[in-house]
């Protein structure tokens, strides 16, 4: 039994951290050749004795978003065969696959393997990181979206941020944001002074290096994993840190819990509850 994580460029220029033959080229024609290639096997690990795999979606961000649905559902589900034919048995889907899968509900019965997002562990270990901080009013940015909605299941007297109300963000001095923009979209300029900003969108919704001094930016959902590990692949963590949604399968095949788990916009506190008691099992740490 194993494990799988779906993963893809957030942008064209990802593909330069993959090969040098694509840093003299436009990025209209990277994207033009990303939607050209095959899914693919990116490296295999082990984390606590048990295989897993990072398998590539050659999508980007925007791509997943706008190229026609049937598209990119289609290039997904080659993706998670893919990951099946490697011995794969539950697999998590990375950035922008969930989202352009409907958080997996598009995917159930049309793959042979099961499914899961990372939402549940995501928003739990966000919900660890919040606790951590003093503040006085908090803001969910993205309250809409299924890693929103569960932090404001959590959480009491929350303002919700959408598109519609998103200046609202500006009156509070804690920020989470779970939007699933492809660019920055946070002003650090209208911030309250000593404002905590954990960002959990990937990419990031506020510049990674902020001028203001008295703001704090904290990566959400970021887990230590219970051993050193060769992942093969190099993500914006520190070494032996992963994403939560990462995580999230590697904890359930530890459990032998290979089932679609973390499945569309609405997460239940139990299920939430419930990863985070398998996590500390099993040697996770929230960052």
């Amino acid at each position: 039994m194993t494990f799988g994580f779906l993963i893809h460029p957030l942008t064209a220029r990802y593909m330069d951290r993959v090969t040098p033959l694509t840093r003299p080229l436009p990025t209209f024609l990277i994207n033009q050749l990303i939607k050209m290639k095959k899914p693919y096997k990116i490296s295999e690990f082990s984390v606590n004795g048990l295989l897993g795999y990072f398998v590539g979606c050659p999508l980007t961000s925007e791509q997943m978003l706008d190229l026609d649905h049937d598209f990119v559902l289609k290039r997904i589900i080659q993706t998670c065969e893919v990951a099946a034919k490697l011995g794969v048995k539950i697999i998590s889907l990375g950035a922008f696959s969930a989202i352009a899968t409907a958080q997996g509900k598009d995917l159930l019965g049309k793959v042979s393997i099961n499914v899961t997002t990372g939402r549940a562990y995501t928003i739990g270990a966000v919900y660890e990181q919040i606790k951590r901080v003093k503040y006085e009013k908090i803001a969910i940015v993205g309250a809409d979206g299924s890693i929103g909605k569960g932090l404001c299941k959590l959480i009491p007297n929350v303002r919700k941020v959408n598109r519609d109300n998103f200046d609202e963000l500006y009156g509070c001095d804690l920020i989470v944001s779970t939007t699933n923009t492809t660019k920055e979209i946070i002003d650090e300029e209208k911030l309250f002074p000593n404002s905590v900003i954990i960002d959990v969108s990937k990419p990031s919704t506020i510049r990674k290096n902020v001028t203001r001094k008295d703001v704090k930016v904290i990566d959400g959902g970021l887990i230590k994993l219970p051993h050193a590990v060769d992942l093969g692949v190099k993500f914006d963590c520190p070494p032996n840190v992963v994403f939560a949604c990462m995580a999230e399968p590697m904890i359930l095949a530890l459990a032998g819990r290979y089932e679609d788990y973390s499945i569309g916009d609405e997460i239940s506190v139990d299920k939430i509850n419930e990863i985070l008691v398998l996590a500390k099992k099993y040697g996770f740490e929230v960052l």
